[in-house]
């Protein structure tokens, strides 16, 4: 029996032509779509897809026909799905209009009702956002500025703030924010180009922030453009290796995510760029704002900071994460300033937070801290791998946040670390010598203090002699003897051998050193006789002082500073330095006169004195010929900038760094910036005898004496400024204050015996020489004086 073939039903028939003509319908319907889209554009004011015709700005196909348009939109459907599909759809959805400026005076007379919705629509989208209050509609998509009119967004949050509460606000702000993370993964695609950065600054520009409040509001926005500009994240790689795990694929890993971020990093330079055209006094506002904020969570009692750096690693509570992203936040606009014209900069000092500094740092392990940085940079440098800041979790990654003071503890974290290793090896080598603690010939003391024996009148040669001593460790503790004097050194000595040394190597008979009469700074001098090994032993000084905790009574400008960090000085410099030669080149730089040239009548030659005769030198090859004119006067100025701060001392210099770096370089020198480092060695010209008066302690006194009113009267507010500093050289031999300030030095007023009719003696780590008898304000006074201004410090008349 022959096989009958197999029976369709009718209704399968008419199931599959529905399936076709659906089919055919969709794609009719995508067809017309790209056709519309190619030809008419969708509609959009503020379209950013490059195939469509309503993209005022980046739309290839101006010229493109009808009939050319529908073979492109048929061509699209029949290769939707795959790598040929080239054409981007625009989005269905219909996308809130956007607020600019004549909408303003409408929203100003609208209800409380009319201006919610309108604040809902357009704040909860990234997008929308992002297109809102533009200076300029026709250059939407252009990223070399950010377009927005500050001052009508101003204008905006008036109104806003006017119509609701802050109660209100805040309900509003918390709603648009919600809707604003959902939005801005639903328009994932849209939120990869750099514009979307204009939705985060016109957030930042809400005066609200500043309350504490809004801090959850601040947050979310700083996660989405954590998010935004963190794609991708390896902090687990770098954890596991510094939690001692072995696993080499975490190498190939990390070599392989080096190019991951470079179109977010892209996103990152324009939003530092856009930061740094912002006018100054709106840049510093956000900064306040944020630093509000972060002082708000350092205060916070459910911020542990007890032991914060476990608290910041382990990521797992949201005041941890929520405090790192306003870092990272911060670190940003630390980045857009640097990047500001000099004249528009915000002082570095805003970028400080005195809570943390004055307030957290007392319970932050901040040697952890630095030896988890060392840690991380070690392991990127052995693996040929770059470092970058969010693969750890540290505040060294974060240097503008610690004022000096802290920075100086993160350097002695680093000193003593490298003295324990030391001295770990000395005693290794001992006992693999058979050598005992007993044994005579070993000096346990030189195990952990740098010891100095010097001659006064011979204090340079010795402390050279010193200095050349085969093995010696400059990373130890400085301990000095003066030869036949009596007595050990618990700190005094060793800052009067610092004083003494310092006043001889800037003695004008060694000619080392040029001094600049209006800026009282002296610079290296090229023309010396003397040689190289003392400029090295300037340097190593400055480094002991540093490890020791000495200020030094050097008077470098900060230029000295910035080329120890590797940093070229620039005009700024010259008019700290010499501030006449700095005048007349910004003269010449501000100039626009056609006859620059024959007016100046200058060439590139540069005339200075040595040893009483004018020398000249030529900035470049045959300098002598070539005049200074509008074309070439940059090039004038930078030629004659390097020649005073580095050609003509190249040999100085250099001896000078190497004996620096010999005695305290390291990872933690790159922390600090010029003046902090400045500080730090020289001290702060800040005196503050009212918080020094907090701080004293006495000794035989119960501290509301009248003798003690009147002294604290006299040093407070009947002596100059010159006087004041005369008292603290007459203390501590130094007349500027320690970074951390002059209540730090541990001031101490002991009672002079059981006569009351004598001064009492005030000390910091030593006594100072007993003053004559008083009876009265007035000869209190007197014996001060008296007393100050005979003093070579220390107490000594």
């Amino acid at each position: 029996m022959e096989s009958q073939p197999p029976q369709v039903e009718k209704s399968d028939v008419n199931e599959e032509k529905k399936l076709i003509e659906d089919k055919k319908q969709r794609a009719k319907k995508i067809v017309t779509q790209v056709f519309c889209q190619l030809t008419k554009g969708c509609g959009r004011e503020f379209c950013t897809n490059k195939d469509c015709a309503s993209n005022k700005m980046k739309f290839k196909d101006r010229n493109l026909t009808e009939k050319e348009a529908l073979k492109i939109a048929i061509q699209f459907v029949k290769t939707m799905g795959s790598d040929s599909n080239k054409i981007k759809l625009c989005p269905s959805a219909t996308i809130p209009k956007t607020i600019q400026i004549e909408e303003l005076a409408q929203l100003s007379e609208a209800t409380k009702e009319d201006f919610e919705k309108r604040f809902l629509e357009v704040f909860s989208s990234p997008f929308t956002l992002s297109f809102s209050f533009l200076k300029d509609r026709e250059i939407y998509l252009k990223t070399d500025t950010h377009n927005i009119d500050f001052d009508k967004l101003s204008e905006f949050y008036k109104i806003f703030d006017a119509k609701f509460d802050e109660e209100e606000r805040l309900k509003l702000f918390t709603t648009a924010g919600e809707n604003f993370v959902d939005s801005f993964k639903k328009e994932s695609k849209d939120i990869e180009e750099p514009w979307i950065l204009r939705s985060f600054l016109i957030n930042f520009e809400n005066p609200d922030l500043m309350s504490p409040s809004f801090e959850s509001i601040i947050d979310r926005i700083a996660y989405m453009l954590e998010s935004q500009l963190n794609k991708k994240n390896i902090d687990s790689h770098l954890k596991e290796v510094l939690q001692g795990s072995d696993q080499e694929f975490i190498m190939e890993e990390l070599k392989e995510d080096m190019t991951v971020h470079e179109t977010y990093k892209i996103q990152s330079d324009i939003l530092v760029y856009w930061l740094s055209k912002l006018d100054k006094e709106r840049f510093l506002d956000h900064i306040r704002k944020f630093q509000n904020i972060l002082s708000i969570n350092i205060f916070n009692e459910s911020f542990n900071s007890e032991n914060v750096l476990e608290f910041l690693d382990t990521l797992e509570s949201q005041e941890s994460r929520a405090f790192i992203r306003l870092l990272s936040l911060l670190d940003i606009y630390h980045g857009a300033n640097v990047n500001k014209e000099p004249e528009d900069q915000i002082n570095y000092l805003e970028f400080n937070n005195d809570g943390f500094n004055k307030e957290m740092c007392l319970d932050v392990d901040l040697g952890g801290h630095y030896e988890v940085w060392v840690r991380a940079m070690n392991f990127c440098d052995r693996n040929d791998v770059p470092f970058r800041k969010y693969e750890v979790t540290t505040f060294c990654n974060y240097p503008w946040l610690l004022d000096t003071t802290a920075k100086g503890e993160i350097m002695m974290t680093e000193a003593k670390i490298y003295m324990q290793q030391m001295a770990d090896e000395e005693l290794a080598n001992i006992f693999i010598q058979g050598l005992s603690s007993q044994n005579p010939g070993i000096n346990n003391a030189d195990m952990i203090y740098l010891q100095f024996k010097v001659r006064r009148d011979f204090i340079i040669e010795d402390t050279l002699n010193n200095l050349i001593r085969e093995g010696i460790n400059l990373k130890k503790q400085l301990k000095v003897e003066f030869e036949g004097e009596l007595g050990q050194d618990e700190g005094g000595v060793q800052k009067e051998f610092f004083q003494i040394l310092v006043r001889d190597l800037f003695k004008p008979e060694y000619t080392m050193f040029n001094y600049f009469k209006d800026s009282k700074l002296v610079w290296f001098n090229g023309e010396t006789f003397e040689s190289n090994i003392k400029f090295e032993l300037i340097g190593v000084l400055m480094g002991l002082a540093i490890y020791n905790g000495v200020i030094l009574d050097i008077h470098f400008p900060v230029a000295c500073y910035k080329k120890l960090l590797n940093i070229e000085p620039t005009l700024d410099d010259i008019k700290e330095l010499d501030p006449s030669t700095g005048k007349s080149l910004q003269y010449i730089l501000d100039c626009d006169s056609p006859t620059l040239q024959d007016d100046l009548y200058m060439t590139f030659i540069y005339e200075y004195e040595v040893f009483g005769e004018n020398k000249t030198e030529a900035l470049k090859e045959n300098g002598a010929n070539i005049f200074v004119s509008q074309e070439n006067k940059q090039e004038y100025v930078e030629l004659l900038i390097d020649f005073i701060f580095n050609r003509s001392i190249e040999n100085q210099f250099e001896a000078f760094s190497r004996g620096f770096h010999k005695a305290c370089g390291g990872d933690a020198l790159t922390l600090f910036r010029p003046e902090e480092l400045q500080k730090l060695i020289c001290g702060s010209q800040k005196l503050d005898f009212e918080a020094m008066m907090k701080e004293t302690r006495y000794d035989g006194f119960e501290g509301e004496e009248e003798v003690l009113n009147w002294f604290w009267d006299i040093l407070i507010d009947e002596l100059n400024e010159e006087q004041q500093k005369k008292f603290l050289f007459f203390c501590t031999g130094c007349a500027k204050a320690p970074v951390s300030g002059l209540e730090s030095i541990g001031f101490i007023i002991v009672k002079n015996g059981e006569d009351d009719e004598k001064l009492p003696c005030a000390q910091t780590c030593f006594n100072l020489l007993l003053l004559p008898n008083y009876s009265n304000k007035e000869r209190l006074k007197q014996a001060l004086l008296l007393a100050i201004e005979n003093s070579e410090g220390f107490g000594m008349i």
